[in-house]
């Protein structure tokens, strides 16, 4: 298999994507308003902690999921994030300049806020402030596990159709389990919040990374802001590297192979692939750029502290020792704390 240069895989989308993440500046914001009276939506939805592997649902859970989109109660969008500043530091929020030439979208959502970019269809970042109360008051939100479209994006956002038969989780960016009530869980479940992640990885190392940094603020003196986002195009694209690794559980090695030829293997050998994909752009469905890594970043306000998990987008990814804030801008090009210069 062939490992493809950073931020390449053909096109052209991928490469666009990669210059989303550079040149971060900032914009400061006023203080949030007041989400009085959007609870619409958040009540009666709430059913059991349960799973939806591989983007798959039943018809009855579809419907449910086409009508929060039509009714779910969401902040109006004004091109900024002023509604939700409260979520950065010293509500300064970083703005991807190239992502917003792009025409990249600042979203409001309860507790949580979104830059979402229609070149992958995802988002650059979901941003967080999260507090011990916080937590504390998320421990008893039941999941409602209704994903949905936001209706406030134009025509050729992500759909649902998207994740259709794809092998992969709709995995949050800003956890559900850090949702301190109802309104925040509804919204957590927005499609912009959603990255294509290996189910293996979402429900096992990136579970554990989440669990992690919710203990963590559980013993936080103060505020703890957490930036959560994808990584496209280092290395080779998580779909020849699952059909890969299928192979190779079957005895079926593919040293020197190109990713389309592993593809080809895998088809010949009943491996199963996403329903619709395209290798070249690393997409599902319409045009879903399926990321090779995964990031959150944690920052302490009261100590000044700051660090990066980093995972694959894989199966068998484990997590590994955390990075420095540093090194995550040096591999991303994404400065998240602009005008802080945290201690590792």
């Amino acid at each position: 298999m062939k490992l493809l240069p950073n931020f390449h895989f053909g096109r052209g989308l991928l490469q666009a994507a990669a210059a989303l993440s550079l040149y971060v500046g900032a914009i400061s914001a006023p203080a949030a308003f007041d989400f009085v009276a959007l609870a619409k939506g958040a009540t009666g939805i709430a059913r059991a902690h349960t799973n939806e592997p591989h983007g798959n649902g039943s018809q009855d859970s579809l419907e449910r999921s086409l009508e929060l989109s039509r009714t779910v109660a969401l902040p109006s969008e004004d091109g900024s994030f002023n509604a939700c500043a409260k979520q950065f530091p010293h509500e300064t929020a970083p703005l991807a300049r190239v992502a917003r030439a792009e025409g990249a979208t600042p979203l409001c959502y309860e507790n949580f806020a979104v830059l979402y970019s229609p070149v992958t269809k995802g988002p650059v970042y979901s941003a967080q402030r999260l507090s011990r109360e916080r937590i504390a008051d998320a421990g008893d939100e039941r999941r409602t596990n209704v994903f949905f479209e936001d209706r406030r994006l134009s025509h050729g956002s992500v759909r649902l159709s998207d994740y259709r038969a794809s092998g992969y989780d709709r995995g949050h960016m800003s956890a559900a389990a850090d949702m301190p009530d109802g309104l925040s869980m509804t919204h957590s479940f927005s499609l912009t919040n959603m990255v294509p992640q290996a189910p293996e990885n979402n429900r096992k190392a990136w579970a554990d990374v989440e669990k992690a940094t919710r203990q963590y603020v559980r013993r936080a003196q103060g505020n703890v802001y957490v930036f959560t986002g994808p990584v496209y195009g280092i290395g080779t694209c998580p779909i020849a590297v699952e059909a890969d690794q299928q192979l190779h559980q079957r005895g079926i090695f593919t040293d020197n192979v190109s990713d389309a030829d592993v593809i080809k293997m895998a088809r010949n050998n009943g491996i199963r692939l996403p329903a619709k994909f395209d290798l070249d752009s690393c997409t599902i469905g319409n045009g879903l750029a399926v990321p090779t890594h995964l990031f959150k970043l944690v920052y302490d306000e009261s100590t000044g502290r700051a660090w990066a998990h980093w995972v694959a987008n894989t199966n068998k990814a484990k997590v590994g020792k955390p990075i420095t804030y540093q090194e995550l801008v040096r591999r991303t090009g994404l400065e998240l704390l602009p005008n802080i210069n945290p201690k590792s």
